[in-house]
């Protein structure tokens, strides 16, 4: 959209992505090389939306389809990925525990 970005959530308020967007209230997305800066979520039905109307507004609602509204605060060239010297340390392997000889 002109303001940010409008997301389907096929899920609805079930989605756990979408409830953790709600509740950080602000997020971050990669869109081929560029990363936006989001806030400002809100989850409506698709009968809420505006510019979707009638029949297909109906089917949409009865099929548990939301959209996440999302205000773009900022964009700048990048990626999200991390830098491997910058990514956690990997989990040491466990070793399997030491057994008795039976004697």
């Amino acid at each position: 959209t002109d303001a940010g970005f409008r997301m389907m959530v096929p899920l609805g308020p079930t989605s756990e992505w979408a409830r953790n967007v709600l509740a950080a209230g602000h997020c971050r997305m990669q869109l081929r090389d560029v990363v936006y800066e989001l806030d400002e979520p809100a989850l409506l039905a698709a009968g809420e939306m505006g510019d979707i109307r009638g029949p297909v507004a109906w089917v949409l609602d009865r099929l548990g389809v939301h959209y996440l509204l999302l205000r773009r605060v900022a964009e700048a060239p990048g990626r999200l990925d991390v830098p491997e010297a910058d990514a956690p340390p990997a989990e040491p392997e466990h070793a399997e525990p030491a057994t008795a000889a039976a004697g």
